[in-house]
């Protein structure tokens, strides 16, 4: 008996071996499989910058619109070479990169708006305070 192929079945968990009774390879060597299934890159990056664009949104808005622009563009990185071989990347780190780009979207929007409102509460108030200085009042 000739061991045909190994592997791992990421989706139940456990190393696998083919055995075969008869070695179909011509120089009598153990066959191998030819690659590996890999995360898509950029996948945990993109879905940890995401979330964190949403989380920070509350801080003036300027942290999480760095970590969602910086995750945008980590996922068109990631879904670039995704889309040249998808063979030799899982479809749960794709959902994960899916994911964190989703998030990523929501945070930039969310900050976006934050940080537009604290803009215009700042110019409102420096306008009024800088207003009733020039003014005499104080």
């Amino acid at each position: 008996m000739f061991i045909r192929a190994c592997g791992f079945d990421s989706h139940l968990g456990y190393l696998y071996l083919t055995m075969d009774s008869e070695n179909t390879n011509e120089n009598n060597n153990i066959e191998t499989p030819r690659y590996v299934a890999e995360n898509v890159p950029f996948s945990t990056s993109v879905l940890v910058l995401g979330i964190c664009s949403i989380v920070t949104c509350g801080c003036y808005g300027l942290p999480g619109l760095v970590c969602g622009i910086i995750a945008l563009v980590q996922s068109k990185k990631g879904l670039m070479a995704y889309e040249e071989n998808p063979s030799l990347y899982k479809e749960g780190s794709l959902k994960n990169l899916k994911a964190g780009k989703t998030c990523a979207t929501i945070g930039v929007i969310l900050c976006s708006i934050y940080f537009l409102i604290i803009l215009g509460y700042f110019i409102t108030v420096g306008t009024l305070v800088f207003g009733a200085l020039g003014s005499g009042l104080y």
